[in-house]
């Protein structure tokens, strides 16, 4: 994103991170971690990705998420680094679930590891993680691909009203089809989702 803006000028929206299965959480001790917190010294939105699991090839999952102490030292350094210039860090806990479906079963999905009991089960871990941590700041993004064959997932992949802060969609258009569309399907998609 530094380089990006390095070249266009700043960018206005939120400033946007990913951290994989098996890499560092959020704002650790690392280069990007490093380019994190100087985002957010400089006042910019944060919105962080992240999975917290180990890579699935070393026995991750949503079953297997990481430590209690990692996600709540992770919350800590959220809230924390915002400081009082920040009014919230957006943190999206497996964004596109989904596509975790797509490398991880191969046959049935979801397969085990990869239940629907087991994502709502990380999240939980996640918003308790962020209540032991006071992290009121650190406001978690459920967000999932907006493909009409994924909606008959959603409510089986919801967390629950009072732990998601902010619902979002990913509404992809082919390589073939009209730019405008992009806009178009984000607001008409938009409307699959009501929570009630």
């Amino acid at each position: 994103m530094q380089q990006a803006e390095d070249l266009y000028g700043p960018f206005e929206g939120h400033w946007r991170g990913y951290h994989p299965a098996g890499g560092a959480p959020p704002l650790a001790d690392n280069p990007t971690g490093q380019a994190e917190k100087a985002a957010l010294k400089a006042g910019k939105k944060l919105h962080l990705s992240w999975r917290p699991y180990e890579d699935p090839d070393n026995g991750g999952s949503w079953a297997r998420t990481v430590s209690g102490d990692m996600l709540r030292q992770t919350m800590g350094r959220l809230q924390d680094h915002c400081g009082e210039r920040c009014p919230e860090v957006w943190l999206s806990v497996v964004h596109e679930p989904e596509l975790d479906w797509r490398d991880h079963c191969p046959t049935v999905k979801p397969c085990p590891g990869w239940t629907y009991a087991d994502f709502k089960n990380m999240w939980d871990k996640v918003v308790q993680a962020r209540e032991d941590a006071g992290a009121g700041k650190v406001k978690l993004a459920w967000v999932v691909q907006g493909n009409p064959d994924r909606q008959k997932h959603y409510n089986s992949l919801w967390p629950g009203n009072d732990k998601v802060d902010i619902v979002g969609q990913d509404p992809y258009i082919d390589r073939g089809d009209k730019a405008e569309d992009l806009p178009k399907r984000m607001i008409e998609r938009t409307k699959w989702f009501s929570v009630t």
